[in-house]
């Protein structure tokens, strides 16, 4: 998606608006645990490491909770 482009292209604040923008419209849609992800990188690569640990975090929580679902 979008964000992805924009982590790719060094767009660093882009890429988390975007991601941020996706989660508070659809935080239950399949899309918002990528988001986090996303998110989470960029937030790392501008070393924001307090957030980038919040959504490593959030993203495992979901992603795990997806996976027990589907089991």
């Amino acid at each position: 998606g979008l964000a992805w482009s924009q982590l790719k292209q060094n767009d660093l604040p882009g890429c988390e608006a975007t991601a941020t923008a996706l989660l508070e419209k659809h935080p239950d849609s399949p899309s918002a645990v990528q988001a986090i992800y996303v998110r989470g990188l960029a937030r790392f690569a501008r070393e924001e490491f307090a957030q980038a640990t919040s959504d490593a975090r959030e993203f495992l929580s979901r992603a795990s909770d997806r996976r027990q679902k589907s089991d």
